[in-house]
């Protein structure tokens, strides 16, 4: 893909990033799936999104380690003719907290996340990135008392720290844009993913 300058900028999210690894590249989906998230079509099955945002409010309210935080913090950045865009569920002391509620999960499930990545590029006081992950949250069964719930809640963690990181967001955004260009996807990206800013 040719760069030039004050051409359109075009967002690049992990959502869309971690779309194309976990159907393309790790091949857990399908193509028609990830053009659907390229599209930006609504998902059908909104169930899980409702479980996460409940998961997320209550740990936004109950859990300690990140109370008094700062919640769902927009983070942007220019590279080259991109937009590299994130929330952060929250962000403290150096810390970025993202809140998952998945019904599996396997030790390590986020390790090479593209969020990792992109939140730690867009954030460049932050030490470490963190995934306060549960598999059995159902609002109905909580109290609100912490040390109540706790005891009814499944909380993992995985915890990536700055040094880690092995990935060049760059480079991978190069990689992404030069396989759209190879499958005749980039029309679609490019049709749905302008940038406001």
């Amino acid at each position: 893909m040719v760069i030039r300058k004050n051409m359109k900028k075009y967002l690049i999210t992990p959502t869309l990033l971690n779309s194309w690894k976990y159907c393309v590249e790790n091949q857990y989906g399908t193509l028609e799936d990830f053009i659907k998230t390229l599209k930006k079509e609504e998902v059908e099955d909104k169930s899980k999104f409702v479980k996460g945002n409940e998961f997320e409010e209550y740990m936004v309210a109950h859990y300690p380690e990140t109370k008094n935080g700062c919640y769902q913090v927009k983070v942007y950045k220019n590279v080259d003719n991109f937009i590299v865009y994130g929330k952060i569920d929250c962000l403290k002391a150096g810390v970025i907290t993202d809140y998952k509620h998945t019904s599996n999960y396997d030790v390590g499930k986020f390790y090479g996340s593209y969020q990792t990545a992109v939140y730690m590029e867009l954030v460049p006081e932050a030490y470490k990135m963190q995934y306060v992950i549960c598999n059995n949250f159902d609002k109905k069964d909580m109290v609100n008392d912490w040390e109540e719930d706790k005891t009814k809640l499944r909380i993992f963690k995985e915890e990536y720290y700055r040094e880690e990181l092995k990935m060049d967001l760059k480079e991978e955004i190069y990689k992404f844009m030069n396989w759209l260009e190879k499958y005749d996807l980039l029309k679609i990206y490019q049709e749905n993913w302008e940038s406001k800013y």
